[in-house]
C-alpha cells in the first residue's frame, strides 16, 4: 500500500480490524471566521461544530477492571480541552489561513503530533503508540445555501506510533431543491421537493471550494425561474444542474428515475468540480490514469412520494477512476479530447450551466 496517497475513508476503515474499544468528542462549538459563507465569501464569522474520535488498537481492560483511566486510553475531557485550547490559540495566528483543512491538519499535529505528510511533530494529547485511527470531523452547518450543512472528515491510522495512511472526505448535508422527476403523470406536472447528499470521499478540499460544489447540483433552481433584475443568483445553485441532455436541466427534462439522476449528477461533479482541480494540480499530466481518484457517494430522497414512509431514496456509489468505472471514463475521454484542462464554471454563474457550456464551445 502507498502510504503517501489520500485514500477514501472507506478504504480505510476497510482496510484493517475494527477497533475494539472508541471514544467520541461530538460537536463542540464555536464561532469562527472559517472556510466560506454559503454566498461564497470568506472570512465571514459562521458557526463551526468539531469532533473526534479516537479508535484504540486493543480493548479498555485494564481501565475496565480498575475503574480508572490508564496509559490504554483517553480522557475525553481533556481531549475536549486540548481542542478548545487549541482553537483559541490559533484563531487569529500566524498560521490561521481560515481554510478548513488547514484546522483540520493543526488539530492533529497538536492533538496527536503527526500531518498528513507522515512528519513527526511534538507529542500530543493522544498517545499514537495506542492509537488505531484518530479522526477529526468539522460541520459548518451555515455554510450550505439549500442544505444541512457542509462536513469536512479526516482520518490518520497509526501503526507503532507512526502515521502510515490518511483519509478525507466532503459532504454537502441534504440540499433541498424543487423539481420535475417522476414516472407518473402528475409527477411531471408539478415539481417536488427532492433532498440531496453528496460525499466526496478521498477528497481533500484545500480551497474551501464546496460553494462551487453545491452550485453544480442545485442550479437549475434558480435558472428556471424568472430573471431578477438585476439578476442575482445564490451561489449555491450547481447540484440542481446535473444537464440531461444538450438543452435541458434536471427541471426542464423527460428524466423519470432517481437512479438515472443520481449518475448525470455525479458525471457533472466529475467534469465540471473533480477534473478541472485534478487537471490544474498536474502541470504534465495526458492522461487520466494516474490518482488518487475520489468516490462519489450520492443519495436522492423524494419525501413527498410515499405517504407512509418518510422518503424512498436512491443511492449510488460513482468511482472517478476511469480504470475502474466506464462512466468516468467517458467523462475523462470527452475532458482530453477537448482542451485537455477543464473548466469550472464560474461563481456566481448567472443564467444556464448548458447555455454556460455551450458559450464556452465544450462539448456537452
Amino acid at each position: 500500500m502507498d502510504h503517501s496517497q489520500l485514500h477514501t475513508t472507506h478504504h480505510l476503515l476497510s482496510s484493517r480490524t475494527p477497533s475494539p474499544s472508541l471514544i467520541h468528542i461530538r460537536s463542540i462549538p464555536f464561532t469562527l471566521p472559517l472556510g466560506l459563507s454559503c454566498w461564497g465569501q470568506p472570512n465571514i464569522v459562521q458557526p463551526v461544530l468539531i469532533s473526534a474520535s479516537v479508535h484504540f488498537h486493543s480493548p479498555f481492560e485494564a481501565a475496565s477492571r480498575l475503574d480508572a483511566l490508564d496509559s490504554g486510553t483517553v480522557s475525553y475531557s481533556v481531549l475536549a480541552k486540548e481542542i478548545t485550547e487549541f482553537v483559541k490559540v490559533w484563531e487569529g495566528g500566524e498560521s490561521w489561513t481560515g481554510c478548513v483543512v488547514e484546522l483540520v491538519r493543526g488539530l492533529m499535529v497538536a492533538l496527536c503530533g503527526w500531518d498528513w505528510n507522515e512528519k513527526k511533530h511534538e507529542s500530543g494529547v493522544v498517545d499514537t503508540e495506542v492509537v488505531d485511527v484518530f479522526e477529526v470531523g468539522i460541520l459548518l452547518p451555515k455554510a450550505s445555501m439549500l442544505g444541512e450543512g457542509v462536513s469536512v472528515k479526516t482520518m490518520m491510522r497509526y501503526e507503532s506510533g507512526r502515521q502510515v495512511d490518511y483519509a478525507s472526505r466532503l459532504e454537502l448535508r441534504r440540499l433541498r431543491v424543487s423539481t420535475l422527476i417522476g414516472l407518473r403523470d402528475y409527477e411531471r406536472k408539478c415539481r417536488q421537493q427532492l433532498i440531496v447528499t453528496v460525499v466526496v470521499d478521498g477528497w481533500m478540499d484545500r480551497k474551501d471550494q464546496y460553494v462551487t460544489l453545491e452550485m453544480i447540483v442545485t442550479k437549475v433552481c434558480i435558472s428556471s425561474l424568472p430573471p431578477l433584475s438585476p439578476p442575482v443568483y445564490p451561489l449555491s445553485t450547481l447540484i440542481h444542474a446535473a444537464v440531461i441532455n444538450k438543452s435541458q436541466t434536471i427541471e426542464e427534462s423527460s428524466l423519470q428515475t432517481l437512479e438515472a439522476l443520481s449518475h448525470h449528477i455525479a458525471q457533472r461533479i466529475l467534469e465540471f468540480y473533480i477534473i478541472p482541480d485534478q487537471l490544474s494540480s498536474r502541470s504534465n499530466a495526458s492522461e487520466p490514469s494516474w490518482g488518487p481518484h475520489p468516490q462519489l457517494r450520492i443519495c436522492l430522497e423524494k419525501p413527498n412520494m410515499v405517504p407512509c414512509s418518510e422518503a424512498p431514496a436512491v443511492e449510488i456509489l460513482f468511482d472517478c477512476d476511469p480504470v475502474k468505472n466506464a462512466g468516468a471514463k467517458r467523462v475523462w475521454d470527452r475532458v482530453m479530447d477537448g482542451n485537455g484542462k477543464g473548466r469550472r464554471p464560474p461563481i456566481p454563474l448567472e443564467g444556464r450551466l448548458d447555455e454556460w457550456i455551450t458559450g464556452e464551445g465544450l462539448v456537452p
